[in-house]
C-alpha cells in the first residue's frame, strides 16, 4: 500500500489481518485508498463496480493520484508517514 502511495497510485485495498484495519481506516478516512472492506467479504462484482468507477470517472483517479503525492510528499521526510501509521497501529 505504502509502495503505491509513493508513486501516486490510487489503491483498492482490502483488509486481511486485524493488524491492517486501523491503517487502512486512517488512510480510507482521508481519501488516499479506495477500501473494498475485509477480503473474506469480498466479492467480485464490487471490484468490477469499483474498477469500472475508476475508469470512467478520470477525475476520481487524478483526485486520489493527487491526494496520495501530497500526503507522500508531506510526511516522506524522516519516514513522518511510516511514523503517523504506526502512530495509529499503537493506539489499536
Amino acid at each position: 500500500m505504502l509502495e503505491r502511495i509513493s508513486l501516486n497510485l490510487p489503491s483498492l485495498v482490502t483488509c486481511v489481518a486485524k493488524n491492517q484495519k486501523m491503517a487502512i481506516d486512517y488512510l480510507n478516512k482521508k481519501k488516499f485508498i479506495l477500501y473494498l472492506g475485509p477480503s473474506g467479504k469480498l466479492k467480485s462484482e464490487k471490484i468490477k463496480i469499483i474498477l469500472k468507477k475508476i475508469f470512467d470517472n478520470k477525475k476520481l483517479y487524478e483526485e486520489i493520484s493527487k491526494k496520495t503525492f501530497e500526503l507522500y510528499s508531506k510526511l516522506n521526510s524522516n519516514n513522518r508517514l511510516i511514523k503517523k501509521l504506526n502512530s495509529v497501529l499503537i493506539k489499536w
